[in-house]
């Protein structure tokens, strides 16, 4: 068994590979497409596993570990993430059991007497019918303008920090204020208003072959348990699926109100999936109130409560 970088040229294998799971795959085969195997936004470094010159395993390993693998191909990842990525990583995101193949191998960041981070059981869920999405829900969604940008990024803190206990935006000004802007250039956020400012938003985060990856579904806390976020959400959905087969997001399994939420608007469970932070771990024990996963920006879901 071979770990190498993919190369120039094998972008088609590796496509070829990771589309016989396009839901489970949808982070990498949406920076694939979008960025090529060295784009700046990938935050890393694509890597194929070969057994016998056939491509058996495909990962992201820099800022991320993101990898569509067997057990022992993400052993193999570990290795390689051990021995050329060392503190880079922050965020690692696979089924459970490959997460757990991964950890063995990887030390913790921080020294080997370290504990692990805990791995939070995620599940992806999908929609994938206009039909399952019931009647009556409206929605006013639609792509946030530039002068929203920074009302946006603060709801998207202020959000994260009711939730998680932590602030990126504090954490990481800069790097925050860029990711969101971004997202706004590229009509990735979508929002709904009121008298009061943005009311719901969500990121349009990742997009391949018909299928479509949501994340940061938030609703203003002042309207939390007003119906709001299933309105705008729902009708949302139901307009989304006229250009895509499947949506598709993540939420943390002991997240109950989150799958309610997603429940009453049609969404069924897909797959589960293992979520580790591992800088944000680190930090944990110094300083609590500054608690910072960017990863969180790329692969997660932000609950919702509406």
């Amino acid at each position: 068994m071979i770990v190498r970088p993919l190369a120039n040229g094998e972008e088609a294998r590796a496509c070829e590979l990771l589309g016989g799971e396009p839901v489970r795959n949808i982070v990498l085969n949406s920076l694939l497409s979008e960025c090529g195997l060295d784009g700046k936004r990938n935050r890393g470094r694509f890597y194929g596993c070969f057994r016998e010159g056939r491509l058996s395993g495909v990962a992201l390993l820099g800022h991320f570990a993101i990898f569509s693998s067997g057990v022992e191909e993400a052993r193999a990842f570990a290795r390689v993430a051990r021995r050329d990525h060392a503190g880079e990583l922050a965020v690692l995101l696979a089924g459970p059991r490959e997460a757990a193949a991964f950890r063995e191998v990887l030390p913790v960041p921080g020294g080997e007497c370290a504990c692990q981070p805990a791995a939070e059981p995620n599940i992806m869920l999908t929609l994938t019918s206009p039909a399952e999405i019931p009647q009556g829900y409206e929605s006013d969604v639609r792509p946030a303008v530039v002068s929203e940008t920074d009302e946006i990024a603060r709801l998207h803190a202020r959000c994260h920090l009711a939730l998680y206990g932590f602030d990126p935006a504090a954490a990481d000004p800069e790097g925050f204020g860029a990711r969101v802007r971004s997202r706004v250039g590229e009509r990735r956020i979508w929002v709904s208003r009121d008298a009061r400012g943005v009311a719901f938003k969500t990121d349009l985060a990742a997009e391949s072959g018909g299928v479509l990856y949501l994340e940061g579904v938030m609703t203003r806390p002042d309207l939390l348990g007003t119906g709001v976020g299933t309105r705008e959400f729902g009708g949302l959905c139901r307009k989304l699926l006229r250009g895509y087969h499947t949506i598709c997001l993540l939420v943390a399994e002991e997240n109950v109100r989150a799958h309610d939420f997603y429940r009453r608007i049609g969404f069924r469970e897909h797959s589960r999936h293992s979520l580790v932070h591992y800088q944000g771990h680190a930090a944990h024990s110094l300083a609590p109130a500054a608690l910072h996963a960017p990863a969180r920006a790329v692969v997660a879901e932000v609950a919702v409560r509406g």
